[in-house]
């Protein structure tokens, strides 16, 4: 049985977060999430570092969601073109990048499958840095959250 129906969510313009650990919602892409609903989605989302401010991701749910598998991908295009690691998440956690911070431009694949409990609420994908810097993590127009709904 296929799904439903299918939803594209784009971030239409750079968004920047500069001397902040705190994730804040990247624009466009959030979800209102009904109660006892199921959805797979791909997120993709493509961003430029600062020097050492690293990288933090995190997918915001409603409470009480019953079943999250979450898989993390990411991929760095420089200076270390096709640098990659990945990470299996079962509960909300940050995605953090693990060696501090190289400045350049990478992007991030997030697949996840999720299956809500009795409460509605956002289904959101935030971004802040994983080390406070002055200069920022730009998440860049046109990344993307495609959800299908089942």
């Amino acid at each position: 049985m296929g799904p439903k129906i299918s939803l594209v969510y784009e971030n239409v313009a750079d968004q920047s977060v500069t001397n902040s650990i705190v994730p804040v919602p990247i624009n466009g892409l959030i979800y209102p999430f009904p109660a006892n609903q199921r959805v797979k989605l791909i997120c993709v989302i493509a961003f430029t570092l600062g020097a050492v401010g690293g990288y933090r991701f995190r997918m915001d749910l409603p409470v009480g969601v019953l079943y999250q598998l979450k898989i993390y991908e990411f991929v760095d295009a420089s200076p270390y073109p096709g640098a990659q690691f990945s990470q299996v998440q079962t509960t909300t956690t940050d995605f953090t990048d693990p060696g501090g911070g190289v400045a350049g431009n990478a992007y991030i694949r997030l697949n996840a499958t999720i299956i809500n409990g009795p409460n509605a609420g956002d289904l959101q994908l935030d971004v802040a840095q994983n080390n406070a810097n002055a200069v920022p993590i730009t998440v860049l127009r046109g990344s993307t959250m495609n959800i299908d709904v089942f």
